[in-house]
Parts: structure tokens; C-alpha cells; sequence
């Protein structure tokens, strides 16, 4: 219900434009933080701007980049994952992934984490 009583009709106000790069850093930085909730996430990085759709859509283009890494096999070499890591991202650090993704797996080099991906994959 918008209203009890009619009323005339408001013309709607024009969302505001977004810096994608700025507000994507933002999204990234909350969500690392551990904010898990996305309308939290959003409302945080609108920062009283009237571009609800602009952040929520990039807020999914970040999701969906997330997945994207994720899905990039460590195989290979260190250069040649980073390629690929590049090849499907557009807000996050190739070189942050792959320090979080040693990181995940308790090492600290590319050997070690080939060696680690390719046991937990057997099992």
C-alpha cells in the first residue's frame, strides 16, 4: 500500500550516476569485513545516492565474478592462473585472489597449492 488517500502522481527522480570503480571497492571492502547481508552491503555503499539498481546490480557483478575465479582450476602455471583469473574479472585483484586462495589452503607457494588442489580433488 503506497498510500491511504490518493494523491496526484510524482514524477520519479533520475538515479543517480555511480563511480562503478569507487563503489565496487566499496562493496569489496564491506563484504571483506564480513558483512554478509547484501541490502546492508548496498545501503552502506549508496551513501544516500539514488542509485539502489546501479549498486545492487554491481553488487551481483562482483557475486558473479567471485564464482567465475572460483571456477578457474589451479593447474598449471602460476603466470598462466593469473591469466585466466584476469581473463574473468572486472573488480577484483587477480594477485589478491590467489594469495587468498594459498591462504585458504594453509601454503605459501604455487608448487604447494597445485600439490594441495590435486589431493583435495582425489578425494
Amino acid at each position: 500500500m503506497d498510500y491511504i488517500y490518493p494523491r496526484a502522481k510524482e514524477d520519479a527522480a533520475e538515479p543517480d550516476a555511480i563511480d562503478t570503480t569507487a563503489c565496487a571497492a566499496d562493496i569489496i571492502a564491506e563484504v571483506e569485513a564480513g558483512e554478509k547481508d547484501k541490502i546492508v552491503v548496498c545501503s552502506k555503499v549508496l551513501k544516500g545516492l539514488n542509485a539502489w539498481g546501479a549498486i545492487s546490480a554491481l553488487y551481483d557483478e562482483i557475486e558473479a565474478e567471485t564464482k567465475a575465479m572460483a571456477a578457474v582450476p589451479v593447474a598449471g602455471t602460476q603466470t598462466a592462473y593469473v591469466a585466466e583469473l584476469d581473463k574473468v574479472k572486472a573488480h577484483l585483484d587477480s594477485a589478491k585472489y590467489l594469495a587468498g586462495k594459498k591462504a585458504e589452503a594453509g601454503v605459501t607457494t604455487w608448487t604447494d597449492l597445485v600439490a594441495k588442489t590435486a589431493v583435495v580433488a582425489e578425494l
